[in-house]
């Protein structure tokens, strides 16, 4: 290694580690420095699918009922850094309502709802493993190697990561009309978990 116009040995533990950085292939950005550019051309494709089904159904004329499904789910491959390594995305969202009303009276109507979601986020890995070059003993993936004003290598500081959250909610809410009055009374519970995992 040359800085200066002197030269150093390189350490042999630290060597395979420069092997990844590719050649130069687009000039230099400073000859006396010896720091090359590289660039390349790399698709980051994103792939989204939503559905959304609802269902509605009067039982009489005093009670119905509707319940509705949406799935929203998308991939997406990022680049990190250099083109051999980077992170796909996952998300799968699916989302529950249901509601039922019963009508009592002409005053009197009640209305009952429950729904649940289901969040997904992970970020994966899009690497080859390399164990040899693994920070952690016994892992397949090797961590990220960042230099002060160079491009980072080795993925992302949080990959892989999961973030999956599970929502449900039950409502019921009771409205009774008196001449030019109305009064509504209710009750709401709700419920969260949260799973993450982070690199």
């Amino acid at each position: 290694a040359a800085r200066s116009g002197a030269l150093f040995p390189i350490n042999p533990i630290v060597a395979p580690y420069l092997k990844l950085f590719p050649a130069a292939n687009a000039g230099d950005a400073s000859a006396a420095q010896g720091i090359g550019i590289f660039t390349y051309e790399k698709n980051q494709p994103t792939r989204e699918n939503f559905y959304q089904g609802r269902f509605d159904y009067t039982f009489s004329d005093t009670d119905s009922v509707f319940a509705r499904y949406t799935y929203d789910g998308a991939d997406q491959s990022v680049t990190a850094g250099f083109p051999d390594y980077g992170t796909d995305s996952v998300s799968r969202n699916q989302f529950f309502t249901t509601e039922y009303k019963r009508i009592f009276s002409p005053a009197i109507l009640n209305t009952a709802r429950f729904s649940h979601s289901r969040l997904r986020f992970e970020q994966l890995p899009a690497f080859l493993s390399a164990p040899d070059l693994s920070f952690i003993a016994g892992q397949d993936l090797m961590g990220v190697i960042s230099i002060n004003g160079f491009t980072s290598i080795g993925g992302t500081t949080t990959n892989p990561s999961t973030n999956n959250s599970f929502y449900w909610t039950f409502s019921d809410d009771l409205s009774y009309v008196k001449g030019r009055h109305l009064l509504k009374v209710g009750a709401l519970a709700e419920h969260l978990r949260t799973n993450k995992l982070t690199a």
